[in-house]
């Protein structure tokens, strides 16, 4: 199994060609509402996820992404 970088789960979670600013407008997210942000990461997490081939449930993702889910939440607050 090949390790996960944060740039490797950026493009499968919220897509290689968005920046945190690009999240927050495409998919009309209020970036000052961490917590409601922090679900909608989860949840896009799961489907990626799925969409690759993965166990449908937060348990089987990979244990790196739990570090990069935080990386990425930071980013796209930062943008309020």
């Amino acid at each position: 199994m090949a390790t996960w970088t944060y740039e490797g789960y950026w493009n499968a979670v919220l897509g290689a060609s968005r920046d945190a600013a690009n999240v927050v407008s495409e998919f009309e997210l209020d970036a000052s509402d961490r917590r409601g942000i922090d679900e909608w990461l989860g949840v896009a997490e799961v489907d990626a996820w799925m969409a690759g081939g993965g166990e449908p449930h937060r348990d089987a993702l990979p244990t790196e992404w739990t570090e990069w889910h935080a990386k990425a939440l930071n980013e796209i607050v930062a943008v309020a």
